[in-house]
């Protein structure tokens, strides 16, 4: 008869740690879906809504379209430490490294959009019970952004977010009306942009949008973004000197006035002016998915 094999020391001790890491676990992923509404000092963003005492001029504001897209979306634990969350793509709002947030709906004066909103972004991420904020970047990563959109996936196939080749993606699109101005935009992407498809892109203005949120339970609370805040300290009714300033709003145009007023909440610098630094304050946290 054979003696019976004694274990290793080294086969004891994987055997142990196979053993606790059995019964201690380690976190599992979870499917989470975090909410974004929309606001207008205080009261919640509609296609057929009419909102008073909008901008510096205290203008009368009816919406025409309000879009965006996001990526590099992260949880962050109480500790600091940062997790990614995981896109899930669904073929039409994201795909496994962007979203598309959709707040207008074709009504009222929103007529360019779709009939469906999205104001979600669902992803996976692994299970603690101690993520205490958020934190996500508005626009389209360069090495995506001047895609063709004939063959691009989702959510990169929107013509209304998109405006050529050399210049890229519209990141976000805000269109309004006031009783002065029948078409009043802002359009953020970047600029000073050159290159090829086949070659690659470069631009001087990036001109992404990056949030951090702190005290946000992902579970909860819903990410707002205030559009009140994002025109405060721009004039709705200014009508433009058409040889200066064709456009009523801000096109991202490195010659446009009005562009600064309407960069500075969003904390980007406009042409390499401005506060590049200060953190933007138009989106902010909803506890339990409130309006603020």
């Amino acid at each position: 008869m054979s003696r019976p094999r004694i274990p290793r020391r080294s086969e004891l001790l994987l055997g142990l740690t196979l053993a606790l890491a059995g019964c201690l676990g380690e976190p599992g992923e979870e499917t989470l879906s975090l909410r974004f509404v929309a606001q207008v000092n205080g009261q919640a963003f509609d296609c057929e809504g009419v909102y008073e005492g909008v901008g510096a001029s205290g203008s009368q504001l009816r919406p025409k379209d309000l879009r965006m897209y996001v990526h590099d979306v992260t949880l962050v634990r109480a500790g600091g430490e940062r997790v990614a969350l995981a896109l899930t793509p669904d073929g039409r709002w994201q795909s496994d490294t962007i979203a598309l947030l959709d707040f207008e709906r074709r009504a009222g004066e929103c007529q360019n959009g779709t009939d469906e909103t999205n104001e979600l972004v669902i992803g996976t991420a692994p299970k603690h019970d101690d993520y205490t904020g958020l934190e996500f970047t508005v626009g389209v990563p360069l090495e995506q952004n001047h895609l063709d959109i004939a063959t691009a996936e989702a959510p990169l196939n929107i013509s209304g977010m998109y405006w050529e080749w050399e210049r890229g993606y519209r990141f976000l699109r805000v269109d309004v009306s006031t009783p002065a101005n029948e078409q009043y935009n802002l359009h953020v992407g970047s600029t000073g942009c050159a290159g090829a498809p086949a070659e690659g892109f470069t631009c001087n203005h990036q001109n992404l949008v990056t949030v951090a949120l702190d005290g946000f339970d992902p579970r909860a609370d819903a990410v707002v973004f205030e559009l009140g805040e994002l025109l405060a300290g721009s004039d709705l009714d200014l009508v433009n000197d058409k040889d200066v300033d064709p456009v009523p709003g801000c096109m991202s145009g490195l010659d446009d006035p009005q562009c600064p007023a309407l960069f500075a909440p969003l904390g980007i610098s406009f042409a390499g002016v401005g506060p590049a630094d200060d953190p933007q304050r138009v989106f902010g946290v909803a506890p339990g998915g409130a309006a603020l």
